[in-house]
């Protein structure tokens, strides 16, 4: 004999009561539906909250994957972030100074190796508070080149946002690049499309001096959820 049948169509109704006559014991968490004010009330560890009917989101648009901080390194490396999960990324560098005031560069990971064959493009545009914007094209080069920025200074830290799209599939990646800071002369302002033309696939990434010194910084990957 089923509920409806040995009790009545309706009859069994937990959680529904109104707002004064809500159970006198309550538990973290315990739901109830209060008639009297058309309300769902959640008790929460010590008072009855009411819920509101905005839809929770499933997933976060944006998820932190991995990163690193380093200090004086020959090299900052993240890797195992990019994965068949994701086809965009963001890679924010943040509070990123060097030894020596030099040109600096971006390189490719894949299984823990650097990647420093000939294949990496970029067109982009240097600014700065003393000069006019200048256009700046580098073809087949061994790594991504984003300007004479950085200073010695650590009170004129360099910060970089890096978008980036299907490192992890075995096609071409492509993304742009966007830094700001300071030399020891002017504030500098760089963006540039890259496009890292071989077929590889990569999981990882890494900041390096472009001939000499050592670097100091914050490295944070995020992956951007497709739907």
């Amino acid at each position: 004999m089923g509920l409806d049948a040995g009790y009545g169509i309706g009859s069994l109704k937990p959680g529904v009561c109104t707002s004064t006559t809500r159970p006198a014991s309550p538990y973290d968490g315990q739901v109830i539906y209060e008639t009297d004010t058309d309300k769902i009330a959640v008790y929460d560890s010590s008072a009855w909250v009411y819920k509101t009917g905005t839809a929770a989101p499933i997933n976060p648009a944006m998820v932190y994957l991995g990163g690193t901080t380093a200090t004086t390194s020959a090299s900052i490396n993240v890797d195992s972030v990019f994965s068949a999960t994701y086809q965009n990324y963001l890679v924010q560098v943040s509070n990123f100074t060097a030894s020596v005031e030099d040109f600096w560069a971006m390189r490719l990971r894949a299984s823990g190796s650097t990647i420093t064959a000939s294949n990496y493009s970029q067109a982009g545009q240097l600014n700065t508070n003393t000069t006019d914007s200048l256009f700046i094209r580098r073809t087949t080069n061994t790594s991504f080149w984003y300007g004479d920025l950085v200073t010695t200074l650590s009170t004129n830290p360099q910060n970089i946002q890096f978008w980036i799209s299907n490192p992890f599939a075995a096609v071409s990646t492509r993304g742009n690049i966007t830094a700001a800071g300071c030399t020891n002369a002017d504030y500098r302002h760089f963006f540039s499309a890259v496009n890292y033309n071989a077929t590889t696939s990569v999981d990882g990434i890494a900041l390096v001096p472009y001939t000499s010194g050592t670097l100091s910084g914050t490295i944070r990957v995020y992956g951007i959820v497709n739907s």
